[in-house]
């Protein structure tokens, strides 16, 4: 093991200077801030397991020595107290040796620079990932040109990194760029799963369920609209569980009334499982249920009545194609409980990209139904085909002329790059 102590002004140089005498594989024992400047002690070629058996080897031969007389033991003070400084060391380095591969905090004597050191460390590690990627994006781009240009579009799209390399790298190589895209964007339809219960022919007891204002009254009423244009009024019911928010009730009657078709309030008192048995003869039955934000603390109570009556209805969790990943990602996590069996996507046509609804989509795994692209009842409602939604979102992009996050990507490409510091 070679071992050697490092000067230098900021910390930023002097783990250059341990890079360029030791390279990547040095192991930082020690740092402490030093007059005028920053000090690391740094070692190449650690053997944590060979300095533990010196260790225990040292301890054994300690314990296995005879007495000695109390002469004797004057006379070799000063070596056992040498022998004690030498296997103790090799223990605080074993110590500090673990704690760094550990990812724990280093010290030096608990001196107060410390935390400003481990800022300054983590700084330079942030900047180093990022000069990594970097490189690594770089170097992709110049080897793979053709597949470069369509990791780009892809990302235009608003995919997340991740679904573009894995889509990327399920096409095969061509010369031609357009048969690139065009097979990434069929790939990229076949990803999204699709809903084989169409409601509007073969009937059922449908709960909507989702956060505030995303259309649930609205897909509701559009779905009736068609069944009754399909099947007359006679074969349908409308239920509103809806006891939060106001004048909820007031707005499906509106659509009740125009569409003829029965309007049923569940109070707090009454029992789902009750009023579903008195509309045994409906063929559709839709549900109204009130928003409930993904972040609400009482989530879970909120929705705990739908949750201990699932059975007696399938879930379709409503979504707006203009949330953010994220938003929707917590949607399907928050709702994850009352198995959705489809999902409804709505307001498309307010969206400036439809990647995130894509990405979740493609995440969650859950079928998607029916898409809603605008307000009309019920013209505005269509079965889910994933080529027509992928061929909007790339209509999006040309429309808006948006970019792509190269950032994100070149993280992605270059993580097992990243990791040789992790």
């Amino acid at each position: 093991m070679k071992v050697k102590r490092f000067f230098a002004e900021d910390t930023r140089t002097a783990m250059r200077e341990v890079r360029e005498a030791f390279g990547s594989d040095a192991v930082i024992l020690a740092n402490r801030e030093a007059d005028g400047g920053i000090e690391l002690i740094a070692a190449i070629d650690y053997d944590e397991n060979a300095l533990s058996d010196s260790v225990n080897k040292a301890e054994q031969q300690i314990a296995q020595k005879p007495a000695t007389s109390f002469s004797q033991h004057r006379a070799k003070k000063s070596v056992a107290s040498s022998n004690k400084i030498s296997v103790q060391e090799p223990i605080q380095a074993k110590q500090t040796s673990a704690s760094v591969k550990s990812g724990a905090a280093l010290t030096w004597l608990q001196e107060p620079a410390l935390e400003k050191m481990q800022e300054e460390l983590s700084s330079l590690r942030h900047v180093v990932e990022d000069q990594l990627s970097g490189l690594a994006w770089g170097d992709f781009e110049r080897r793979h040109p053709l597949r470069t240009e369509l990791l780009k579009r892809l990302m235009s799209l608003g995919l997340n990194a991740s679904i573009c390399q894995e889509i990327s790298n399920n096409i095969d190589d061509s010369d031609d760029v357009e048969h690139n895209w065009r097979q990434a964007l069929g790939h990229l339809a076949s990803k999204v799963h699709v809903s084989d219960d169409d409601v509007l022919k073969n009937g059922g007891v449908i709960a909507m369920v989702g956060p505030t204002g995303v259309g649930k009254t609205t897909s509701i009423a559009k779905i009736a609209a068609r069944y009754v244009l399909r099947h007359g009024p006679k074969s349908v019911a409308l239920v509103t569980a809806d006891n939060y928010r106001v004048g909820a009730y007031e707005q499906l009657r509106i659509y009740s009334r125009i569409l003829d078709v029965p309007l049923h309030l569940l109070s707090k008192e009454d029992k789902l499982e009750s009023v579903l048995d008195k509309l045994i003869d409906k063929k559709l039955v839709l549900i109204d249920t009130a928003g409930v934000s993904p972040r609400d603390i009482e989530l879970r109570q909120r929705i705990q009545p739908l949750i201990n009556n699932r059975e007696l209805f399938d879930t379709y969790l409503v979504l707006s194609a203009n949330s953010q990943l994220s938003s929707m990602e917590k949607c399907f996590d928050a709702f994850s409980e009352l198995k959705p069996s489809a999902c409804v996507l709505t307001k498309t046509d307010e969206a400036e990209n439809l990647g995130a609804a894509l990405g979740s989509l493609i995440r969650s795994k859950v079928p998607l139904a029916y898409v809603c692209d605008g307000q009309r009842v019920p013209e505005d409602l269509h079965l889910a085909r994933p080529h027509s939604l992928v061929n909007e979102a790339v209509a999006l992009v040309q429309d808006n002329n948006q970019t792509f996050d190269w950032e994100a990507l070149a993280l992605v490409l270059g993580g097992s790059s990243t990791n040789a510091y992790n």
